[in-house]
């Protein structure tokens, strides 16, 4: 019988390397950070909440363009090319304890059971009596 499989774990210096020598694992970060800003912020291309998530207040501008420049056609995302990739290295590199946060984070289920609401219930008054509606 085979031993079970054991998963890597990063820290923020192996995600450093990868980051250094993959573009791909770049452009996933970049996806990743836009991705923890909240709606707010993607909108405003700015970070407005303290919630140590996504791009901070200095890099918000940048990485939100970078990111909507990789997802402009989400079934075929597009590479970073030439002087943007040494500046979204630099970038990304601070966010390497965020990212290995996330990559050693269990796996989630991609989709919610169908027991679990996908909608938060709506209260609903009626007359004397308050019912909740989902």
């Amino acid at each position: 019988m085979s031993e079970p499989r054991t998963r890597k774990t990063w820290n923020k210096d192996s995600i450093g390397v990868l980051l250094e020598h993959s573009d791909e694992a770049l452009r996933r970060a970049i996806v990743f950070l836009y991705r923890q800003q909240t709606e707010a912020e993607k909108a405003a291309g700015a970070t407005t909440d303290r919630n140590n998530r996504g791009f901070n207040a200095a890099d918000a501008k940048q990485g939100v363009y970078m990111a909507k420049w990789i997802l402009q056609n989400p079934d075929k995302p597009r590479n970073l090319t030439g002087k943007w990739v040494d500046i979204a290295r630099n970038m990304v590199k601070k966010y390497a304890g965020q990212l290995a946060d996330f990559a050693n984070a269990e796996p989630q289920l991609s989709k919610p059971s169908p027991a679990v609401p996908t909608q938060r219930p709506m209260i609903v008054p009626a007359g004397k009596r308050t019912f909740i509606r989902a």
